[in-house]
């Protein structure tokens, strides 16, 4: 059976990480502006506006950021 995660509340921390292709950082600004207008705590990760030939990052610092992301507790969702 499927369980499904809680609800999002005001002042849950998020991440937003790019695992795969560059995101420049100007792109998700709107989406920075509206989740902060929802309440919630923003962590913007180091693959986001950086690149490594046409990746985000390397394959090695990808995979550290989003696995720190899946250990933190304080981490409802992540976005990628």
């Amino acid at each position: 059976m499927l369980k499904a995660p809680p609800f999002l509340q005001v002042g849950d921390k998020i991440a937003i990480t790019a695992p795969a292709s560059k995101l420049e950082r100007h792109t998700i600004q709107i989406a920075l502006e509206i989740l902060q207008n929802w309440g919630l705590n923003v962590e913007v990760g180091a693959t986001v506006g950086s690149g490594y030939f046409t990746f985000s990052d390397t394959t090695e610092n990808r995979a550290a950021e989003y696995q720190k992301y899946l250990d933190s507790p304080e981490i409802k969702l992540i976005l990628s």
